[in-house]
């Protein structure tokens, strides 16, 4: 277990490898921030942790939030984040080498915000919503881009309905679009992005999950978009690579009930519908998912419940009991990843400090 008590904050994103590497956010006003700790003894390495003040020489306007981590094949780490104020945030994205020198980064347009990022062999890409204010309503469209080793741009294409399939429009922009995450397969080589999205049914506007399936040249090659699987709404916050499947994590939500727990298992062209499974774990959502190398499953939960807590959930197959389920009081869990050897982290925050715990195989 590490808990950051030098000042508060929380964990937005882990990966674990040589190393484990958390990105998150640290003090007040609120900095971005790079921990690297030690595989074994989870100790922190080389001065961690890194805030954005220590590596960046732009003035940035504000504060500064993580949101989202990814190391490519080279070692190096990209660390994706928001800055300033709502609703003028403008996206950061840095890319630091394993010493923990900066190579790059790239402060976007106001208004738009990050959601995550994800490494692939033609560089870094990111996810997230141009956000703006329309009678008072907060209104999204998603984006997904991407930048080559330099930093420089390769493309930038927006999420907004209608998308193929859909059987209506989107006339006056009124359907939100919440792109989450985004992760590379080599399997497939596409980019999967998976998150939400607001549509129109029986002339009802339902919450329902999407994904969507980018090659490297940015070219969409699949779509969908969940048809009300097993609720009114539903919605995925985050998906892994398991050997050669795309396996999602999100939430199902019956109208006046609280949510429950969703895993899904993605097909070749990101169908969630046919194999998933679901929690008996009132009012809670899986914000991380991530697998090991028996490809048993770690999922990172958040209880929204007063007051808010966490649960480490452990699973194998879409019809077997949990294997595990660990609840922290005071606590909330955004982000996991596992090793090679089977060591998985879960990560967030306990109380007001970030927090990481470590499961034994």
């Amino acid at each position: 277990m590490f808990k950051e008590e030098a000042d508060d904050g929380w964990f937005a994103g882990v990966v674990y490898g040589d190393a484990l590497v958390l990105a998150g956010t640290l003090g007040w006003p609120t900095e971005a921030a790079v921990w690297r700790l030690d595989p074994d003894s989870c100790k922190p390495q080389f001065g961690s942790p890194w805030k954005i003040s220590q590596w960046t020489d732009k003035v940035l306007p504000g504060s500064s939030q993580a949101v989202g981590l990814a190391i490519d094949a080279e070692g190096r780490t990209a660390i994706a984040a928001n800055v300033g104020n709502f609703p003028d945030y403008l996206p950061y994205i840095a890319v630091l080498s394993p010493e923990g020198s900066l190579d790059w980064e790239q402060l976007g347009e106001p208004g738009h915000v990050y959601n995550g990022v994800t490494a692939s062999p033609a560089g870094f890409f990111v996810v997230g919503e141009e956000q703006w204010i329309d009678q008072n309503v907060l209104r999204a469209d998603g984006f997904i881009e991407g930048f080559d080793d330099d930093g420089a741009e390769l493309w930038h294409k927006k999420i907004a309905a209608p998308l193929p399939g859909d059987d209506w429009g989107d006339d006056l922009n009124i359907f939100d679009e919440h792109p989450r995450t985004v992760v590379w397969s080599d399997a497939l080589q596409v980019l999967v992005v998976v998150g939400e999205r607001y549509i129109l049914e029986d002339k009802d506007t339902r919450l329902r999950s999407f994904s969507l399936q980018y090659a490297l040249d940015g070219e969409l090659e699949a779509t969908w978009t969940s048809l009300g699987l097993d609720s009114l709404d539903d919605g995925l916050a985050a998906v892994t690579i398991c050997a050669d499947e795309l396996v999602a994590g999100g939430w199902i939500e019956e109208s006046d009930s609280p949510p429950s727990p969703v895993t899904r298992w993605l097909d070749a062209s990101g169908n969630g519908g046919a194999k998933r499974r679901i929690e008996q774990l009132t009012d809670t959502k899986f914000y991380g998912i991530a697998c090991d190398s028996e490809a048993k499953f770690t999922a990172a939960a958040t209880v929204n419940d007063n007051p808010i807590s966490a649960r480490a959930v452990g699973f194998q197959f879409s019809d077997a009991p949990l294997l595990y389920n660990k609840l922290f009081p005071s606590a909330s869990l955004k982000a996991a990843a596992c090793d090679a050897r089977g060591f998985c982290a879960v990560a967030g925050a306990q109380g007001n400090r970030a927090w990481m715990r470590v499961h034994h195989p």
